[in-house]
């Protein structure tokens, strides 16, 4: 129904119009877009949710991690109306967050790479961890291994590529660290719930 600046500059939409009846479906993967619908609807419910942590995609496909606080927007007889939310950047939150200070070197690594053949080793060596050390760590915070989150990012940046160049799947495949065409059609359609093209085409409608 709305949105402000700074929700427009991070997906790069230029206008309102662009945005209005638009849903998260339109511009994440069906994983955490349905992540982000159900919060929705709990808080619509009544729930407040404090400093939830969320990794959500920009229009470049990066990867950034946010705290979230979403609550419910009550009238004078108590009934439910709406939500208001907020979102908080982890890297401008301070050193107190320090789970996500722990890994940071981890994620920065992983954002700047997912494009080559990342060894798992070599991030658990960037902590001074075991593999299985780097493992448990790793999903405490995200919530996924760090196989998966390199997938998440990877496909992230396929997804924004397909809506801003016109380069083929097999290109974007090449270009994101995917083994060739079917493999990332194959993952990109497990987790946006359609193929790269009728994502491609169904955001250009």
């Amino acid at each position: 129904m709305m949105a402000n600046d700074a929700i427009m500059k991070l997906w790069g939409i230029n206008s309102i119009e662009e945005f209005i009846g638009k849903t998260d479906h339109d511009y994440f993967e069906k994983s955490l877009a349905d992540l982000y619908v159900n919060e929705d609807l709990k808080v619509l419910a009544g729930e407040a949710i404090v400093n939830r942590r969320w990794m959500v995609p920009d229009n470049d496909g990066q990867m950034n991690w946010y705290l979230s606080t979403k609550l419910p927007l009550k009238d004078k007889e108590g009934r439910v109306i709406g939500l208001c939310g907020l979102l908080r950047n982890l890297k401008r939150t301070g050193k107190e967050y320090k789970p996500y200070y722990d890994l940071s070197e981890v994620i920065d690594y992983i954002d700047e790479h997912f494009r080559q053949n990342i060894k798992m080793q070599t991030l658990a060596d960037l902590l001074g961890v075991s593999v299985s050390q780097l493992d448990r760590k790793f999903k405490d915070f995200t919530g996924v291994s760090p196989t998966k989150y390199i997938q998440k990012v990877r496909l992230a940046a396929v997804a924004s590529a397909l809506l801003n160049t016109d380069k083929t799947v097999s290109q974007l495949a090449f270009d994101n660290g995917f083994y060739d065409h079917s493999q990332l059609s194959r993952m990109f359609k497990l987790s946006y719930g359609v193929s790269p093209i009728k994502y491609r085409n169904k955001s250009n409608l």
